[in-house]
């Protein structure tokens, strides 16, 4: 296995242990079932419909992974440009392998044709985030009746 493939397993297993630990979530790996996604994250306690969203994982092992309150991460444009074609609330958290620390920002958010970083303002391992982050998915899920209208907050 090389070390690119270890570093993104090592930040995808940081990933699933982050957002699952209050258990309003629950993370599925999708592995190499989707090209684009890797994870696809229920909500638990949902009335009616099981509501979800599409996650991304890219892993940063760099020395100096932050700059202007942002951790830097590649996501080149075919990547990008696919994850902005789900119609559903698809996101992508960029994970700082040393501090084993994970912040996340809706692709519908991302006007640029690659991602070279990521805002810290929304870290995983906050619960109000996370929590935001329930409420916006099980709103998208109990609201929606045009798929293309979603919105996100992050």
């Amino acid at each position: 296995m090389s070390t690119a493939n270890q570093i993104g397993k090592r930040g995808e297993s940081i990933f699933a242990a982050k957002i699952s630990k209050g258990f309003h979530l629950s993370a599925e790996f999708l592995g190499d079932k989707f090209e684009t996604i890797d994870f696809l994250v229920s909500l638990n306690n949902t009335p009616g419909l099981k509501a979800f969203c599409m996650i991304s994982v890219k892993t940063t092992l760099a020395a100096n992974p932050y700059h202007n309150n942002r951790l830097r991460i590649q996501v080149p444009r075919l990547k990008l440009d696919a994850l902005k074609e789900y119609k559903i609330p698809t996101y992508l958290v960029g994970i700082d392998l040393k501090r084993e620390m994970g912040y996340i920002v809706s692709t519908g958010s991302i006007h640029t044709h690659t991602v070279a970083s990521v805002s810290m303002k929304h870290s995983i391992t906050d619960s109000r985030v996370i929590r935001r982050l329930w409420r916006e998915v099980n709103d998208f899920w109990n609201s929606a009746t045009d798929i293309d209208s979603f919105t996100s907050s992050f």
